[in-house]
């Protein structure tokens, strides 16, 4: 499991890289004729968004696992845990 320290360093990370659809450019030529050829997937940023967002979703999740343990650990700590 990743720890939100872990995610976060890989979001910065994939923030840097350039979008592997139009090679960081936020378009392209070729669709020119479609929305002004606005790379639909960083949605002419030129960097990979959507390896953002997916970097983003795990670091929520890596967020609840940490949030549910110290939670439990609360819990196991005051007696109130079922088993």
């Amino acid at each position: 499991m990743a720890t939100v320290e872990q995610v976060t360093a890989e979001i910065r990370e994939v923030g840097q890289k350039p979008c592997p659809r139009c090679n960081g450019e936020g378009e392209i030529q070729t669709f020119r004729h479609v929305r002004a050829g606005v790379c639909f997937r960083c949605w002419g940023l030129g960097r990979d968004a959507k390896g953002e967002i997916i970097a983003a979703e795990r670091a929520l999740v890596a967020t609840r696992r940490e949030w549910r343990s110290l939670h439990n650990q609360v819990k196991c700590s005051q007696g109130l845990r079922r088993e």
